[in-house]
């Protein structure tokens, strides 16, 4: 009996001595890989380890978007945007943007601060939606540089969408009230009336994609959007008599928007 026991604990003990033997065989070969690395080659292995951990695409991307926008009237929009990638190619994006018309004038003409201009049209708008991005194409093999694609489908939601406008009239022999002329309002002719818009239009989709220039975290995009948000759906429905409409609009045009972005990924 105590010869099988001291048998089977030597047994044991081979078997440890095998497995450690096996680990230190290992050891042995993984640290002579090592040493036979040269300076320069260990150098390049830290490189292309950093370069792998700066190309991966993170969740969370924040940015500005500017553009030029055009439907019945031209306008310019800015965009404040964000992102959250919970898989590595989609995700889901929000952002709010400023859209004006400048009341069809030059965007480098100067508005004065007290200054009322009844054709100028400011909308700020909510933009949820969907975030899709391709796997990036490396323009070189150090992976310094590399294009993508984007495409962002969503919707565009206006809070405060039926507009106030006052505008001078002046009324004919009936006592009918018309918009008043130069003229009229030289001749001191014309009143000012203060008319509300209802049923404007608060819903629309729209549908963002970009071209992508990646170097690092910063990403460069040159793209184009397309909505069928107007400017002017919050005065659809201002009338000024016998059911004309103010600014007469009779068919409202989908709007595209040439734009320009810089993001970063963190």
């Amino acid at each position: 009996m105590c010869f099988a026991i001291a048998g089977k604990a030597q047994g044991s003990d081979v078997s440890v001595q095998k497995k450690n033997t096996g680990y230190s065989i290992l050891n042995d070969t993984v640290k002579a890989v090592k040493d036979s690395m040269t300076f320069e080659q260990r150098v390049e292995m830290i490189n292309r380890m950093k370069r792998k951990a700066d190309t991966k695409l993170l969740r969370y991307v924040a940015g500005i978007t500017g553009g030029l926008c055009d439907a019945n009237e031209c306008s310019y929009m800015v965009e404040l945007t964000f992102a959250y990638y919970p898989l590595t190619y989609a995700g889901i994006s929000c952002g709010i943007e400023w859209n004006d018309n400048y009341g069809d004038r030059p965007l480098m003409e100067r508005y004065e601060d007290d200054e009322y201009d009844p054709k100028r049209v400011i909308k700020i708008n909510l933009t949820p939606g969907l975030a899709f991005r391709t796997p990036t194409l490396w323009l070189s093999k150090r992976r310094t540089a590399g294009l993508m694609l984007h495409c962002e489908p969503g919707l565009c939601i206006t809070p405060f969408y039926n507009d106030r406008v006052s505008f001078t009239e002046i009324k004919d022999a009936q006592g009918v009230g018309h918009p008043a002329s130069y003229e009229d309002e030289l001749y001191g002719n014309a009143t000012i009336r203060t008319v509300s818009n209802h049923g404007g239009k608060w819903l629309a989709w729209r549908i963002k994609s970009a071209l992508t220039f990646r170097s690092g975290d910063v990403f460069l995009s040159l793209g184009w959007l397309t909505s069928d948000f107007n400017i002017e759906n919050g005065r659809n429905n201002i009338r000024y008599t016998k059911g004309k409409r103010y600014n007469g609009i009779e068919k409202y045009k989908h709007t595209n928007t040439l734009f320009a972005s810089i993001t970063g990924q963190f």
